[in-house]
């Protein structure tokens, strides 16, 4: 929780660590998501064959 004595300089930190922290979760969906498609590209050429 953020506390209202920070200085300027602490609060700066506080948002760089809470950006690199977020920016770190973005990247982590942003793989996940990339894996999600292609699994399911995969499964749906397999379906597609299976279907000719």
């Amino acid at each position: 929780m953020r506390v209202p004595s920070l200085s300027a300089s602490e609060r700066i930190k506080e948002l760089e660590n809470e950006n690199a922290r977020l920016r770190r979760e973005y990247e982590r969906l942003e793989r996940e998501r990339a894996e999600e498609r292609a699994r399911l590209e995969r499964e749906n050429e397999r379906l597609r064959r299976d279907r000719e």
